[in-house]
């Protein structure tokens, strides 16, 4: 079943919610969406659980923003911003001259804030972001995975100013923080009612 994952949620709690809905025993997540992204998931239920690996390689259509002039902790809007810098121009031509630079497979490691598990010698394991946070990197080996790229399009550019950027990142936080205590109320009310009915 694909189902609609907007920003703001870990697609888990969107497996769960459909779980509870549809009164499934067990939910498989085939691929993860990082929690600021929004797109569709792909959910085995009960006996179709089994089948996760071969759902796992079709091929994946991502669209995202990339915003210059600004560096946060975590690479992403949610993060500390480190440093900025003004951007007076674009230039088009050599992004676009880049671009072919990341067509084709290789190895790529995953991003130090994601939700991978890795284990330090000691067997010692958490996720990725965790070993980050507790500034405890040097202790194990950055996973990877091989990626394809067969495409990729510099769709537009746009403008922004700093202040504009900074509202907006508040206005998420806001819209995050409501949307989650929302689903949270949601999932305690249908298991309520499953519970009980």
């Amino acid at each position: 079943m694909l189902v609609y994952k907007p920003p703001g949620i870990e697609g888990t709690q969107i497996a769960n919610l459909y779980k509870i809905k549809l009164n499934k025993k067990k939910v498989t997540l085939c691929g993860k969406l990082d929690i600021m992204a929004q797109g569709l998931l792909l959910l085995l239920f009960d006996n179709d659980c089994k089948n996760m690996t071969q759902n796992l390689t079709h091929d994946k259509i991502y669209k995202f923003q990339i915003l210059w002039g600004i560096q946060t902790d975590t690479d992403d809007p949610l993060g500390i911003i480190q440093n900025t810098a003004n951007i007076d121009s674009i230039d088009h031509s050599f992004i676009q001259n880049n671009l072919t630079n990341f067509i084709g497979t290789f190895n790529q490691k995953f991003h130090i804030y994601s939700a991978i598990t890795a284990s330090n010698k000691s067997g010692e394991r958490h996720k990725l972001w965790k070993w980050a946070k507790l500034q405890r990197l040097q202790e194990i080996d950055i996973p990877s995975k091989q990626v394809s790229v067969k495409y990729i399009k510099l769709l537009n550019t746009s403008k922004v100013s700093l202040l504009h950027i900074k509202s907006n990142i508040i206005i998420l936080l806001i819209y995050f923080f409501t949307l989650f205590n929302i689903i949270l109320i949601y999932l305690k009310f249908s298991y309520f009612i499953f519970k009980y009915s």
